[in-house]
């Protein structure tokens, strides 16, 4: 029988194993652990210094003993736990990688972690569908990789409106008060499709301000305006540059991406900014208004 149980000490020797094989693709002759500390991917993984906030989860047959792992490191001190999982070659196709991702969204619901994300190879389309089936959904995609975010594991989001919204009747510390009374600590939210974590009594209010400024932007009377999202995982400097140009140059921090400092350099029509901050406005107040009641 396929059980799932918490990380214990004596299977480190075994996830190491198994970061490792979740690091590289199954076409890859798999180097040993020591081989792949030197591997710039592969490394971070297998660094002792960074796993002192790791949730992790082993998966077990009786009679046969660990098979699978799935663990999400917080790289950096990042709210966000990256995931990697991997199940032994002879024990796959059998439901012991989806056991394992169910079991670790549980222990991160325990724990009352609003997000997680992941990375998956373009070439393996199973795993994708299976992390599709748990909740992920794609928000980045390159030549090699896709990324996939998990948002909002403590509460459900509605889908965004078209329906204008009025700046003038929104207020960030009543958006802020109203969270906090929900218990609404923090949330995963998603912004030009980047995870981003935000602390609802810290950063709330700021992000209703930010929108304002956006909105002035976007109208014209604005010339550029800083945007700091969440734990610091993404921060914005916009700018108007033209009439029909809005430039964005997003400064993206290590916890999230290979590279130690990544800046990019984004442009877009005022239509299209003003829409990525709509949909964002309408997750957040979506999040504040309190729950229905059951007659």
């Amino acid at each position: 029988m396929l059980t799932t149980r918490p990380f214990r000490p004596e299977d480190l020797a075994f996830v190491e194993q198994m970061l490792v094989a979740a690091c590289f693709p199954p076409t890859h002759p798999l180097p040993t652990v020591d081989e792949a500390r030197k591997h710039p991917h592969a490394s971070r993984w297998l660094d002792p210094s960074t796993s002192a906030a790791d949730i992790a989860v082993i998966a077990e047959l009786d009679g046969t003993g660990p098979v699978g792992a799935a663990v999400g490191r917080q790289f950096f001190g990042c709210a966000v736990p990256e995931l990697a999982v991997a199940v032994e070659t002879g024990h796959r196709q059998r439901g012991v990688g989806e056991a394992l991702v169910r079991a670790w969204l549980e222990e991160l619901r325990v724990r009352e972690v609003v997000s997680a994300f992941l990375t998956v190879s373009v070439h393996n389309e199973p795993a994708a569908r299976l992390y599709e089936r748990c909740g992920f959904r794609e928000t980045h995609r390159d030549e090699r990789r896709v990324r996939m975010h998990l948002a909002d594991l403590l509460f459900q989001v509605a889908p965004p409106s078209a329906v204008p919204l009025d700046a003038d009747a929104i207020d960030g510390d009543s958006v802020r008060d109203a969270l906090l009374r929900q218990g609404k600590r923090a949330l995963g939210l998603v912004w030009l499709d980047h995870p981003s974590v935000l602390p609802v009594e810290d950063d709330a209010t700021f992000l209703v301000d930010a929108w304002k400024e956006s909105l002035e932007l976007v109208a014209g009377t604005r010339r550029e305006h800083l945007v700091f999202l969440g734990d610091g995982a993404v921060d914005v400097a916009v700018e108007r540059t033209a009439p029909d140009t809005i430039s964005l140059a997003c400064r993206y921090s290590p916890h999230l991406h290979r590279d130690l400092t990544r800046t990019e350099h984004v442009s877009m029509t005022p239509s299209q900014y003003a829409a990525a901050w709509h949909r964002l406005m309408r997750e957040l107040l979506a999040a504040a208004e309190p729950p229905p009641t059951r007659a």
